[in-house]
C-alpha cells in the first residue's frame, strides 16, 4: 500500500487533535530521523529517554474479533466470535501544548514544527507514523479499513510474540527487534503515567468535530 500525501486543511486535522498511531517498524525510522540514533547501539534506557520526549502509551482501539479474524483471512470464522473484542494497545505521538498568535494556547503533535494552521509542517513527514501517512480524509471506508486491519494487526502481533511462551512459537515466529522495542515503550510509559487519557473511540470524535468546521 501506497502513503497518502494530502495536506489539506481537513487532512491536518489529526495533527492538531489526534496523531496517528506507530507500528513497531516506525520506530527505528523514526528514531533516526529525530537523532537518537547516533549511538552504535540503542540501549532499552537511550530508548525509554526518546519515547519519553516523542511518545505516549495509549490504551488503543477495541476492535470486534470477527472483524480482525475476516481480515487474517482466517479459514473458519468461530459461531458467535462478534460478541468478543479486542483491546489494542498502541504507541501514539506526544502531544505539545504551544501559543499561536491567532488563537492563542493550542495542542498540536509533538513533531508539528508550526503551531500556525496556515504554514503547519510535519517535521518528520518522510518517516510519519503508519496512523498518518496511510490515511486521509478522502480515502473510500473499504480502503480505509484494510489499511486500519494491517495496522492493528502488525501491533497485535507484537503484543502476542512477547507474551507466548517459545514453545507456542513457530520457527521464524520470533519476537523481532522492533517489536520488542515497541512493547517495551509502551509499558514503560504506561507504569510512568505518561498516557494518552482519551480512548480511540473519542479520539475519533474529536477528529470529526474539528473536520465538521472545514466541512
Amino acid at each position: 500500500m501506497e502513503r497518502t500525501n494530502c495536506d489539506c486543511k481537513i487532512c491536518q486535522v489529526p495533527c492538531y487533535t489526534a496523531p496517528g498511531y506507530l507500528v513497531p517498524t516506525d520506530l527505528v525510522t523514526m528514531m533516526g530521523e529525530t537523532g537518537y540514533l547516533g549511538e552504535p547501539e540503542a540501549t532499552v534506557d537511550w530508548c525509554m529517554t526518546w519515547a519519553r520526549k516523542f511518545l505516549l502509551a495509549s490504551k488503543g482501539p477495541c476492535v470486534n474479533a470477527k472483524w480482525f479474524l475476516r481480515h487474517c483471512h482466517s479459514d473458519a470464522i468461530p459461531y458467535g466470535v462478534e460478541r468478543f473484542y479486542l483491546r489494542i494497545p498502541i504507541l501514539v505521538p506526544a502531544i505539545a501544548t504551544v501559543t499561536d498568535d491567532e488563537v492563542g494556547r493550542m495542542d498540536v503533535c509533538v513533531f508539528a514544527d508550526s503551531p500556525n494552521q496556515k504554514d503547519l509542517i510535519c517535521s518528520i513527514h518522510q518517516y510519519s507514523p503508519y496512523g498518518c501517512r496511510m490515511f486521509d480524509t478522502h480515502m473510500t471506508a473499504g480502503d480505509s479499513d484494510k489499511r486500519a486491519h494491517r495496522g492493528i494487526y502488525a501491533v497485535r502481533e507484537a503484543w502476542r510474540k512477547a507474551f507466548s511462551d517459545e514453545d507456542e512459537q513457530d520457527e521464524g515466529d520470533e519476537l523481532t527487534t522492533e517489536e520488542g522495542m515497541y512493547v517495551s515503550m509502551w509499558l514503560g510509559l504506561s507504569r510512568e503515567g505518561l498516557i494518552r487519557e482519551e480512548s480511540t473511540s473519542e479520539s475519533r470524535r474529536m477528529v470529526q468535530k474539528s473536520i465538521d468546521v472545514y466541512t
